[in-house]
C-alpha cells in the first residue's frame, strides 16, 4: 500500500518536474521551486534498511519525492565538521522538528545535501570517502529522519537552485512546490542560534497554517 501511494505520487510531481525542468533557472527570489534535485542519498534512516522505500546508497531526487509536502531542503558546501558545527546544530533541531507526531501527520520533510564533489558523482573518485564522511557525521549527531545526500557543485539542479559558491550553506523552506520565503544564505559557520531558531520558528509558522 505504501509503495503504490509513492509511485502514484511520483507520478504526479513526473509531470509537475518537467514543467520545472523545461523553464529557465529562476532567482532565488521567485517564490517557485526552480526544478528536481537529484543527488546520492547517503543516510535515509526514515525507514528500515530493507525496505523498498529505503532511498540509502541510490541516486534519488527528494524535491520529486516530497511532492507538494512541507519542506525544510538545506545545502551544504562544506563537508561536515562536528556536533558544534552551526549545520551539526540546525540538522539536531530539524530532526527533533521531524519527530513531533503533528509534524509527522502533515508528511513534513527535512534533508541535507553536500554540494562537495568537484564532479557528478558517477564521476568523482572522492565520492566513497565524501558520502562516508558524510554517514559518519549523521550517526555521530543521531541524524535519523533528516536524508543526507551528496552531488556535485557543477550540477544543473545546482545551478537551477542559484547555489552560489560564496553561500557555504543554504536553507530552502518551501510547502507546494513554492519558497514559503527567501532561502536563508550564510558564509562559512556564519549561521548563528538566532538564525537556526529563526529557521525552525518560520518551519513551524508555515505548519501552523490550515
Amino acid at each position: 500500500m505504501r509503495l503504490g501511494r509513492y509511485l502514484r505520487s511520483c507520478g504526479l510531481l513526473g509531470l509537475f518536474a518537467g514543467v520545472a525542468l523545461a523553464q529557465e533557472p529562476v532567482a532565488k527570489e521567485s517564490t517557485t521551486v526552480p526544478s528536481t534535485f537529484r543527488s546520492f542519498i547517503v543516510s535515509d534512516k526514515r525507514t528500515d534498511a530493507k525496505d523498498p522505500l529505503n532511498r540509502t546508497d541510490k541516486l534519488h531526487c527528494l524535491v520529486c519525492e516530497n511532492n507538494l509536502n512541507p519542506v525544510v531542503a538545506i545545502f551544504s558546501r562544506s563537508q561536515p565538521q562536528g556536533a558544534e558545527d552551526p549545520l551539526a546544530k540546525l540538522t539536531v533541531e530539524l530532526k527533533k522538528l521531524l519527530a513531533v507526531e503533528g509534524n509527522k501527520a502533515k508528511n513534513l520533510a527535512g534533508f541535507v545535501i553536500f554540494v562537495t564533489l568537484d564532479k557528478e558523482f558517477q564521476s568523482d573518485d572522492k565520492r566513497d570517502q565524501l558520502a562516508s564522511a558524510i554517514k559518519t557525521w549523521g550517526n555521530a549527531i543521531g541524524a535519523d529522519r533528516v536524508v543526507l545526500g551528496l552531488t556535485g557543485q557543477t550540477s544543473e539542479a545546482v545551478k537551477a537552485w542559484n547555489l552560489n559558491k560564496e553561500d557555504d550553506t543554504t536553507v530552502v523552506l518551501y510547502h507546494r512546490m513554492k519558497m514559503v520565503q527567501k532561502p536563508w544564505t550564510f558564509g562559512e559557520g556564519k549561521m548563528t542560534g538566532a538564525d537556526i531558531k529563526a529557521i525552525i520558528a518560520a518551519t513551524e509558522a508555515e505548519l501552523a497554517k490550515k
